[in-house]
C-alpha cells in the first residue's frame, strides 16, 4: 500500500491486523489492516467497524480479498488510505451518519447513491452521506483516500457559516471536477501526512480540529448542496410589503404561539401568497423563519445564562414546551445539544476570567 506520502506498508497476518494507539490528551486512534488472500467476511468486519456496517462483494462468491488500509479516527472525523488488489463492491447496510469524501490516488472508483452513479479518477472526488443499499465500486489496484465528517460536525460548521440554524435536512451526493477538488485533496493529503504515524506523537487537539474543519469548510463552499446559494449570496432584501409585515408581527410576538393563518391575517394577505413569497424571498416557510428566530434567541440566552437560569426555563420562554423534542431540534439546527452550548459558554467565560485575573496580578 502506498499512502499519500508514498510509504510502503508490508502485509501483516490478519490475527495482528488491528492496532489502536491512543494519545493521553486526544481521542485519536490509528487502525492498520493489511491482508492477502483473506476471507471476504473478515474484511467486511473490519470495514464495518470503521464507518458503518457493510457487506463486501467480489466478482466470484469464493474469491479471496487482498486489502491494505490505514484508518485514523479523531473524534467526529475519520481519515483513511486504502488499496484493494481485486475488484470489490462495498455495500452499506446502515447509514453512515456522516459526510464521506473519496478521492482515488491510483486507479478508479465509482459510487452509487440515491439512484445516482458517479465515477472518480485521481484528481477528482465524490461526496455523499451513504444510506442503506448505497455502494462503492473499487477497481482492482485502486488506491484511494477517504474522509468522513460526522453529521453533527457538518451541521455545526454549516450553522456557523450561515450564522443561522440548519433546519432542513442536509443531503449531498455529487462529484467535483479536478479544479474545484484540488484544495480539498491537498488538505486531505496534508492531514494524512500529519496523522498517519501516531507513533511519533499526536499533534495538539486544536491543530487536528483546525485541519479537519478547514477541509470541511472548503468542501461546503465548493460542493453544491441545499444551502449553497445562502453561502455565496444573501437572500434578496427586496421582499414584498406583506413579507415585511409578517416578519414584524412574528418578531413582536416571538415567544407566543401562533399559526400560519394568524400570521397571514396580520400581514394582510392569504396564507398561500405568504408561503410563496417567503419561499422566494427568505428561502423558507413563515413558520420555519419563526422557528429559526426562536432558536437563535434560545441559543443566545443559553450562551449568556447565569447559574440560576435553566435550559428548560429558557426553552419554555421561547415557545418550546417539550424538552425532548426541543433538544432534538436544537441539535439538528446547531450540531450540538443545548447542554453542550451551555458548557462551552461557561468554559469560555472561565477562560476570560482567568486571563483578567492574571492581568491584575501581573
Amino acid at each position: 500500500m502506498r499512502g499519500p506520502a508514498g510509504g510502503q506498508i508490508a502485509s501483516i497476518p490478519i490475527a495482528a491486523s488491528n492496532r489502536h494507539t491512543k494519545s493521553k490528551n486526544l481521542t485519536a486512534s490509528l487502525s492498520r489492516f493489511s491482508v492477502t488472500n483473506a476471507d471476504i467476511n473478515e474484511v467486511s468486519e473490519f470495514y464495518g467497524r470503521t464507518i458503518a456496517p457493510v457487506t463486501l462483494h467480489a466478482p466470484s462468491a469464493d474469491a479471496s480479498v487482498s486489502v491494505d488500509r490505514l484508518h485514523v479516527k479523531a473524534g467526529p472525523y475519520d481519515l483513511w488510505s486504502d488499496i484493494n488488489r481485486h475488484d470489490l463492491e462495498v455495500s452499506f447496510v446502515a447509514p453512515t451518519e456522516s459526510l464521506c469524501i473519496l478521492t482515488p490516488l491510483t486507479g478508479a472508483l465509482a459510487v452509487a447513491a440515491r439512484g445516482v452513479r458517479l465515477a472518480a479518477v485521481p484528481g477528482s472526488l465524490v461526496a455523499t452521506d451513504f444510506q442503506p443499499a448505497d455502494s462503492i465500486f473499487l477497481q482492482g489496484n485502486c488506491g484511494h483516500l477517504g474522509l468522513a465528517f460526522a453529521r453533527s460536525a457538518v451541521v455545526r460548521e454549516l450553522s456557523e457559516l450561515l450564522d443561522a440554524p440548519v433546519l432542513q435536512d442536509f443531503e449531498v451526493v455529487g462529484e467535483i471536477d479536478a479544479g474545484k477538488a484540488r484544495d480539498v485533496i491537498k488538505l486531505a493529503t496534508f492531514i494524512w501526512a500529519r496523522l498517519a504515524d501516531l507513533s511519533t506523537g499526536t499533534p495538539p487537539d486544536s491543530l487536528i480540529r483546525g485541519l479537519f474543519r478547514a477541509a470541511l469548510v472548503t468542501l461546503l463552499e465548493i460542493f453544491p448542496h441545499r444551502y449553497s446559494d445562502q453561502l455565496v449570496r444573501p437572500v434578496s432584501p427586496a421582499a414584498p410589503r406583506h413579507v415585511k409585515r409578517a416578519i414584524e408581527f412574528m418578531m413582536a410576538n416571538i415567544s407566543s404561539q401562533m399559526g400560519i393563518g394568524e400570521i397571514a391575517r396580520n400581514a394582510g394577505t392569504s396564507t398561500r401568497s405568504l408561503q410563496v413569497a417567503f419561499q422566494k424571498f427568505r428561502g423558507c416557510s413563515p413558520l420555519e423563519y419563526l422557528r429559526k428566530a426562536r432558536l437563535e434567541e434560545v441559543r443566545r440566552e443559553i450562551s449568556e445564562a447565569s447559574d440560576g437560569n435553566t435550559i428548560a426555563a429558557i426553552a419554555r420562554k421561547w415557545g418550546f414546551t417539550h424538552m425532548g423534542r426541543f433538544s432534538s431540534i436544537y441539535r439538528e439546527a446547531f450540531g450540538e445539544l443545548p447542554t453542550e452550548t451551555l458548557q462551552e459558554a461557561k468554559a469560555a467565560r472561565g477562560r476570560i476570567s482567568s486571563v483578567r485575573d492574571d492581568g491584575r496580578g501581573a
